[in-house]
Order: C-alpha cells, then sequence, then structure tokens
C-alpha cells in the first residue's frame, strides 16, 4: 500500500491514478474500434447502430468513476489504504455485454 503525507504529494498520486483510469477506459473503446472512450460513448444518444453498445460505455464510465471517487473518499477519510494503480485498476466495474 501506498501512504502519502503531503498534499502536494497526494494530489500528484491522484493524477496518475486519473491518467491510468482514462487510460483503461480508452483500451476499452479501442478493443472495440473506437478512438477512445469519448467516442464510443458519443453514439449513445440518438438511434443508430452503435446506440446499444454506446449505452454500455457510458453506463461502464459512469460507474467506473463513480466507483474510484468512493474509493478516494475512503482513502482521504482513513477508512482505506492507499491502493496502487493495479489494484484499483483490477477493481473498477466491467462494461456489461450486450
Amino acid at each position: 500500500m501506498i501512504t502519502i503525507d503531503n498534499t502536494k504529494a497526494f494530489t500528484n498520486v491522484v493524477s496518475k491514478f486519473e491518467a491510468a483510469i482514462q487510460q483503461e477506459l480508452d483500451n476499452d473503446a479501442q478493443a472495440k474500434g473506437y478512438d477512445n472512450i469519448l467516442s464510443a460513448c458519443a453514439y449513445a444518444g440518438a438511434p443508430n447502430p452503435f446506440q446499444g453498445e454506446s449505452k454500455l460505455f457510458v453506463t461502464r464510465r459512469g460507474n467506473v468513476w463513480a466507483y474510484c471517487y468512493q474509493e478516494l473518499a475512503k482513502v482521504q477519510s482513513g477508512k482505506r489504504a492507499m491502493p496502487t494503480v493495479e489494484q484499483i485498476i483490477s477493481e473498477l466495474p466491467a462494461r456489461v455485454s450486450e
């Protein structure tokens, strides 16, 4: 586990986590042929052949960030030790298949 004692160091670590989590979401979208998570989510709003899959990406993206901020709050309150990037990535909610 990682322990962070000062605010600047904590902010830097959180930024690294955010980048790694964003990359994980982008990788998931790219594995299905999209440029990134944003393009995968862009098809959700209107009827089209990709709408169903796009809604799944939107749901995953929301679930992932909600989970991450929930876990960050646990770290900040002392209820959880700072996980490694690899740990938090392994804990992320999966995208539900169509």
